[in-house]
């Protein structure tokens, strides 16, 4: 999903629904938002359902009639300031760098010719 703008127009939620025991009670510390594969390869978590809810949507499983509701979505800003010093000298040095490559590409080459011979017994007067 990509947003144009950061409003909730119609907020939804994608939900994997797995019945049996996550081992939640046991005290070992793990989260809510992720199920150890292990779980579900031993079959001690099992698929039920895949739904898409919108606010206020809900869907009851069989056959206990367990509920499982979307209420909402609460809007929250991540907001990072952060200073980097060492952009403005990568700044300078690429518009260096730049005027260097115009300027090599704009000035005119010159050529010089040099003549080599064979040194001479006589001294150069």
């Amino acid at each position: 999903m990509s947003s144009r703008f950061p409003a909730l127009d119609a907020p939804a939620v994608a939900v994997d629904i797995y019945r049996g025991d996550t081992g939640l009670d046991t005290g070992r510390p793990q989260s809510l938002f992720s199920l150890d594969p292990r779980l579900i390869d031993q079959g001690r978590l099992t698929k039920e359902k895949r739904v898409n809810l919108r606010a206020g949507e809900q869907v009851r499983l069989d056959p206990d009639g367990t509920t499982v509701r979307f209420d909402g979505a609460v809007p929250f800003v991540n907001l990072q300031v952060s200073h980097d010093p060492g952009q403005t000298w990568v700044l300078v040095f690429a518009v260096t760098m730049m005027a260097g490559l115009l300027v090599s590409l704009l000035v005119r080459r010159r050529r010089v010719w040099v003549r080599i011979t064979p040194a001479t017994d006589t001294p150069v007067r």
